[in-house]
């Protein structure tokens, strides 16, 4: 492996590489900004260009290509950059830069980028990174190639083999139970050798790498009990030794894990506050307890669809045997009865033994996620809340009304 790349399996090791895997974040990050074209060329440079273009050559669709770009300035006086933009989010800066920053005059800004082929869609690709800069018309830095998809992972036992990006695990009941998996890494290749190096996986899952052939190796894959409870943000990683890219630049095979771990025990509320200068002394009040999976990318997909959660079918109805009932909450019983989507919980409610401000009621379900209630008398501040709460609310919808109103009279 080129010596500059030696740090990268360090940096592999200790983190999680799922960006990809993780739901879009908003940050807040400057909104481009138009190229002006009245501000001169800036001295930046890359490779000596000023106009750099890089050729990555061949990408494999299930790998992540890691390559460093160093942009220099050769002029006496430093360039300030107030923004850098990343025209896909396929491409990722991975090492800390400062945002704003400056390059000093005749120094250097290393970037270590991160492309994730399997995010590109067309056969032959073009990204870029631009900076903004202070005073300078924008430093645009391109990289191209194509996409190959002749390296790709299967499944051991599927009849009819499907090339596959991601290992769909589904739902796991039970997080102290084994689980075990092959998937097999095949290079479809006239020529050439698929060398693959260190495996390494999340904290839920180990591998191991068999190697059959030139052009075929299998991975061993096993959960590592108990799995965490939730969504599953695991990946497996490999090292790609061969076929190699360019010198300065280093592949690696990610496996994002897709699935889920156990389930969640839902309440129809979060919070029970009673009212201490009018609630009675002694009072009931019904919810509901359902067992639901954890949610996911590809569940809340299907939400956004209007239709239901791929684990669903497998998450069996919640029953009163299975729930543990708190007993340390002050002033308050809780009975429990069978429905046919859950357990009803009848909570009776002593007010003048009840704590100011609430105690938290947990119902604990083995291999879930418990749910908590929020049960006591309703304090001031609570209740000042509450009324903040309620007025905003009436201020969004009577400003939601005027414009609903305004628009049908343009109608």
């Amino acid at each position: 492996m080129h010596k500059s790349f030696h740090a990268f399996w360090a940096f592999l090791s200790v983190v999680s590489l799922l960006a990809a895997q993780e739901l879009p974040v908003e940050l807040d990050v400057p909104a481009p900004q138009p190229i002006a074209y009245e501000l001169p060329v800036s001295p930046l440079t890359v490779n000596g260009s000023q106009e750099p273009e890089i050729d990555l050559g061949k990408v494999f669709k299930l790998t992540n290509r890691f390559f460093q770009v160093v942009v220099e300035n050769p002029s006496d006086e430093p360039v300030k950059y107030t923004n850098i933009v990343v025209n896909c989010e396929c491409t990722t800066i991975q090492n800390k830069i400062p945002v704003p920053g400056e390059i000093p005059a005749h120094g250097k800004l290393k970037l270590l980028l991160r492309l994730n082929a399997g995010d590109l869609s067309s056969r032959h690709f073009f990204r870029m990174i631009r900076f903004e800069l202070e005073g300078y018309r924008q430093f645009q830095v391109s990289f191209t190639g194509e996409l190959d998809t002749s390296l790709y992972m299967t499944y051991y036992d599927e009849p009819e083999p499907v090339k596959h990006g991601e290992v769909m695990i589904g739902y796991l009941e039970d997080p102290n139970e084994p689980w075990e998996t092959r998937l097999n890494i095949t290079l479809d290749a006239e020529e050439g050798e698929l060398k693959l190096g260190k495996i390494k996986c999340t904290k839920n899952f180990i591998a191991a790498l068999h190697r059959f052939d030139e052009r075929h190796w299998q991975v061993e894959l096993h959960a590592v009990n108990p799995v965490a409870l939730g969504e599953l943000r695991d990946a497996v990683v490999i090292q790609l030794e061969a076929p190699r890219p360019a010198e300065g630049q280093q592949d690696v095979i990610v496996l994002p894990i897709q699935g889920i771990c156990g389930t969640r025990i839902v309440p129809t509320t979060e919070e029970i506050y009673l009212d201490k200068e009018v609630a009675p002394e002694q009072y009931e009040r019904k919810i509901l307890l359902e067992r639901l999976p954890f949610l996911d990318k590809l569940s809340i997909v299907r939400m956004f669809r209007g239709q239901q959660s791929p684990y669903m079918p497998e998450i069996k109805v919640l029953t009163v045997d299975e729930v543990k009932v708190p007993d340390d909450v002050p002033g308050v019983e809780f009975e429990l009865t069978q429905e046919k989507v859950g357990v009803v919980v009848t909570i009776k409610m002593t007010r003048d033994e009840m704590v100011m401000g609430g105690y938290p009621a947990v119902f604990e379900v083995k291999n879930s996620q418990p749910a908590e209630v929020w049960i006591g008398l309703l304090s001031e501040e609570r209740r000042k809340q509450f009324e903040e709460d309620a007025a905003a609310a009436a201020e969004a919808a009577a400003a939601e009304a005027a414009a609903q109103a305004e628009q049908d009279a343009i109608k």
